[in-house]
């Protein structure tokens, strides 16, 4: 009968364990989901100052936000609205120039490896040009050599018969 109270009394112990365990478990999983909808929370605000960052950043540096101190004194003179003009003129034509240059050191760069290639693939081909020209020289060769040959033993051959 000890070993019958021993065993119910075990089990109930394993049973208020088990329900213990049970508990932490779904607190935890409510702390963890709690967790999870605040990192979801966090995400969403920081794309939203993310963006709006950005916006700011877009707004600040947009052209009409630009402010030029020549005009804050006044209306420039012609000469220096010319001599600003030719200086932005010659600034683009620079920057033009400076692209196209670095687009032709490019496209020289390109055709010289095009050309590289090219010299490599013609010394393929007349070095498989040259092997089979003495391929088939060899087989003519080897062709004569073996009708000689052929003429050779038949002719040994006619003379036997002619001897026997």
């Amino acid at each position: 009968m000890s070993s019958v109270n021993l065993a119910s009394s075990l089990a109930k112990r394993k049973k208020a364990e088990v329900s213990d365990l049970t508990e932490k478990r779904a607190l935890q999983q409510l702390a963890l989901k709690r967790k999870e909808q605040e990192l979801a929370e966090l995400r969403t605000l920081l794309k939203e100052e993310e963006q709006a960052f950005q916006k700011q950043n877009r707004d600040a540096g947009a052209r009409d936000q630009r402010v030029d101190l020549s005009t804050m004194r006044g209306t420039p003179t012609i000469p220096q609205v010319g001599r600003e003009m030719a200086s932005a003129i010659k600034r683009r034509q620079d920057r033009l120039k400076k692209t196209l240059n670095e687009k032709l050191n490019k496209d020289k760069v390109a055709l010289d490896h095009a050309v590289a290639h090219n010299r490599k693939l013609r010394a393929e081909i007349e070095q498989g040009r040259y092997v089979r020209m003495h391929h088939l020289a060899a087989l003519k060769k080897g062709h004569t050599d073996c009708n000689e040959r052929t003429n050779d033993i038949s002719g040994m051959i006619v003379s036997a018969q002619r001897v026997s």
